[in-house]
């Protein structure tokens, strides 16, 4: 289940799925979301939207998360997509800030929130 730890790890998902977590949250009628759950819903939605900025995001962040959770291989194929769609979108910001990440000395997956 997700924590409010974790929540830093969904704060980019715009596809309802992270408003369903922090309403239930404050609401006093949590239910447990898992953080994986979460990122493959907002990623469906914003595929079927077409919304490939918010899935470069999505996806950079899940890539953050898998890395967190030792999952280096995941990690990478995520933050590949996402760097691949910043790229494509002509996002140079975004492609300087994981270019930071990877230079420095923890992997490319820190948190530049």
């Amino acid at each position: 289940p997700i924590t409010i730890g974790e929540r830093r790890y969904t704060g980019r998902l715009l596809g309802g799925e992270t408003g369903k977590l922090i309403r239930s949250r404050y609401s006093g009628t949590f239910k447990n979301y898992e953080p994986v759950d979460c990122f493959k819903n907002s990623l469906e939605i914003f595929t079927e939207l077409g919304i490939n900025r918010e899935r470069a995001f999505t996806l950079r962040e899940w890539a953050r998360y898998e890395f967190n959770k030792g999952q280096k291989d995941t990690a990478e194929k995520y933050w590949i997509e996402a760097r691949e769609i910043f790229s494509s979108l002509g996002l140079e910001k975004e492609l300087e800030q994981m270019d930071d990440a990877i230079s420095s000395s923890s992997p490319a997956y820190k948190d530049h929130s």
